[in-house]
């Protein structure tokens, strides 16, 4: 994938990716991850019963901040399906240009 070929927000979560790297985006994201899981266990024990996730409320930063991060983790992701079939083309294509050289030869 072509950096020109990206929206301006692909391009600025793709430099985030590059910037601090795979592992640590996902150290992030699940700290995003448990600090919501805390604030829904409070919420629950505070009403005694089981509400909703969606029912409590998320951050504008919290939201942003995993937007951005899973939209980096996958345009780094180098065993994305896209990736695969590029692979596979190019690896054809290869194939493809050896028969016809062999062709060639032969002829």
């Amino acid at each position: 994938m072509v950096a020109e070929e990206l929206l301006k927000n692909e391009k600025i979560a793709l430099e985030l990716g590059l910037k601090y790297g795979e592992q640590r985006l996902i150290a992030v994201l699940n700290a995003i991850e448990r600090r919501f899981h805390r604030r829904y266990v409070m919420a629950c024990n505070k009403s005694f019963v089981s509400l909703n996730p969606n029912s409590i409320a998320r951050t504008r930063c919290e939201i942003h901040l995993a937007h951005e991060i899973k939209l980096a983790l996958m345009l780094i992701k180098t065993d994305s399906p896209q990736k695969a079939r590029e692979r596979n083309l190019a690896r054809f294509a290869k194939r493809k240009a050896e028969r016809r050289m062999r062709a060639l030869g032969d002829a």
